[in-house]
């Protein structure tokens, strides 16, 4: 796969010689979106951190690992397929914007993540999801 045809949802590394001293070569990224101009938003994976490094890279940069998710749209998710999402929303009462990972499975359906969020946060407007992995437990 040609460094050109990288899309949202891949799984990619950092080529050797565009690393920074002291990189970890073996880390690998998820694309988040396409910015154009060859440029694409890539999140540092399997970090341990709460809040992953997220950069923007040229994408003759990145070596094509695989596929992060299937190709679905939330409300497109087939019954028993366990993926994590990452939702997008901002808390009514207190206007904070917050970004989360849930994963999805039969027990929680896209369409029930708004309300699980909605639980846990009270009302919250401008949900969006975005596919971030597939989920291996």
């Amino acid at each position: 796969m040609s460094s050109t045809s990288i899309e949202r949802g891949d799984i990619v590394r950092i080529k050797p010689e565009w690393l920074d001293a002291g990189e970890n070569a073996e880390l690998k990224y998820v694309v988040l979106q396409d910015n154009g101009n060859n440029r694409v938003l890539i999140r540092a994976l399997d970090t341990g951190l709460p809040l992953p490094p997220v950069n923007e890279a040229d994408k003759d940069w990145l070596v094509y690992c695989g596929r992060a998710y299937p190709k679905y749209e939330p409300e497109q998710i087939p019954s028993g397929m366990n993926v994590y999402i990452e939702a997008s929303f901002t808390i009514q009462n207190t206007g904070e914007h917050k970004t989360i990972e849930v994963k999805v499975n039969e027990d929680l359906i896209p369409w029930g993540v708004a309300k699980f969020l909605e639980s846990r946060y009270g009302e919250i407007t401008g949900l969006c999801f975005h596919f971030t992995r597939e989920a291996s437990d």
